[in-house]
């Protein structure tokens, strides 16, 4: 009789709760057991090709062509992975319906800022510019201080990428002689 002592310490309540998880927990193993065979006998799902590893361009294209949609689901940065190549897919190695949207994650090339050098002295302005990693060129000499920039400042460039400085060189005035006589009004 001691084995059934514990449920008189059981409120009714307490045993229809008891009861009603049991009864789910049931459910939900017979809805999962039935999904999945649903699912692998669906000749309308496919494994999605994988994509990782490739290129953007030609991961979209195998896709396509096995009647996927694209959508780019997010950007990564791996400084050892050539820019725009993919990183990750969702899904993968799941069964899903042909045309469905397969997310891809991409690699995106080291980006930098673009810092305002107008009325920077061009030696300084080449030395900000080099230390991001990036090339530049300027035009009009080294000697001076920048006037315009190419692209402008607070534009994003891949590293690796050239800058275009104008430069502009002040001339030292020249004065000409001059005479000491009276304007006559060229009379």
């Amino acid at each position: 009789m001691r084995k059934w002592e514990i449920f008189k310490k059981i409120s009714i309540r307490e045993l229809i709760l008891y009861l009603l998880i049991f009864v789910n927990f049931a459910v939900l193993v017979f809805l999962i057991f039935f999904l999945q065979k649903s699912i692998n006998s669906n000749p309308n799902l496919v494994f999605p090709p994988d994509v990782r590893g490739k290129n953007l361009v030609e991961a979209t294209d195998i896709l396509a062509k096995n009647n996927f949609k694209v959508v780019i689901g997010g950007i990564l940065i791996d400084k050892n992975k050539d820019p725009l190549m993919v990183l990750d897919q969702n899904p993968l190695n799941t069964k899903v319906p042909l045309g469905s949207i397969i997310f891809l994650w991409i690699n995106m090339p080291q980006i930098v800022k673009i810092p305002d050098l107008i009325h920077k002295d061009t030696g300084e302005a080449r030395n900000i510019l080099e230390k991001l990693g990036l090339r530049v060129e300027i035009i009009n000499g080294e000697n001076g201080y920048i006037v315009r920039q190419i692209p402008e400042s607070g534009f994003f460039i891949e590293k690796n990428a050239t800058v275009i400085l104008y430069s502009y060189t002040p001339q030292e005035p020249t004065y000409t002689s001059y005479t000491t006589e009276p304007y006559t009004g060229g009379q």
